[in-house]
């Protein structure tokens, strides 16, 4: 699927997390000019949230800082593969969290060069 600004504000990210039973999830967002990317940038913090059925989920391009991020995908309780692709999150550090992605058995992070954890 590919959105617009109008478009993917009237999505309505928040929606997700009711598809209670939605096991696998691949998001990769791709906005281009600097506008569009702050704007949905504040609307993704504060309305993105994922079904706690999920136990795959690939992300990319939501550019999250990894507090953010970590403290969504952290919160998955059946969590079992994580793949984060280019500026799924950003910053220099990620600090992990006891607790977090107990279930994990498969992380993946690409691209992120310099990334201290």
């Amino acid at each position: 699927m590919s959105y617009g600004e109008a478009e993917f504000l009237n999505f309505g990210f928040n929606n997700i997390d009711h598809l209670t039973k939605l096991q696998s999830l691949t998001l990769f967002i791709d906005i281009v000019s600097l506008l569009d990317r702050e704007i949905y940038q504040c609307y993704l913090t504060q309305n993105l949230s994922f079904p706690h059925s999920l136990k795959k989920l690939t992300l990319g391009g939501s550019k999250l800082n990894w507090e953010e991020c970590m403290t969504k995908i952290g919160s998955l309780p059946l969590l079992q593969y994580l793949r984060l692709y280019r500026n799924a999150c950003c910053g220099p550090m990620w600090e992990t969290v006891e607790g977090q992605c107990y279930y994990l058995i498969f992380l993946q992070v690409d691209e992120y060069h310099g990334l201290r954890y």
